[in-house]
């Protein structure tokens, strides 16, 4: 319970910086979308286009880390299930012994 736990922990901090990273971005490309309506100088044009690529890729980032830790913790859950699954293969195996006896 403990995994699953740390797993809605980390989706509800990663969704939060996510969901926040994505509005400034809408927000980001808003204004990047009005200033193309005026003339202003390229390198300003270039210096927008890669902040929009930074949040882009940050976007991107934290995407993966979200799967990863999912992958992770769902791992830990199979892992966990397989290891308690043999353990009362085990004890089962055992009981039979001890009426065999």
């Amino acid at each position: 319970m403990e995994k699953v736990r740390e797993l809605l922990i980390t989706l509800q901090v990663g969704l939060s910086d996510f969901e926040e990273t994505q509005r400034l971005l809408a927000g980001e490309r808003l204004k990047y979308s009005r200033l193309l309506l005026t003339e202003f100088p390229r390198d300003t044009k270039e210096g927008w286009e890669e902040h929009l690529r930074g949040l882009e890729e940050s976007l991107k980032t934290r995407e993966r880390a979200i799967r990863q830790s999912v992958k992770r913790v769902a791992a830990d859950l199979i892992q966990e299930e397989k290891r308690q699954q043999l353990t009362v293969k085990e004890n089962e195996s055992k009981e039979k012994e001890k009426v065999a006896q």
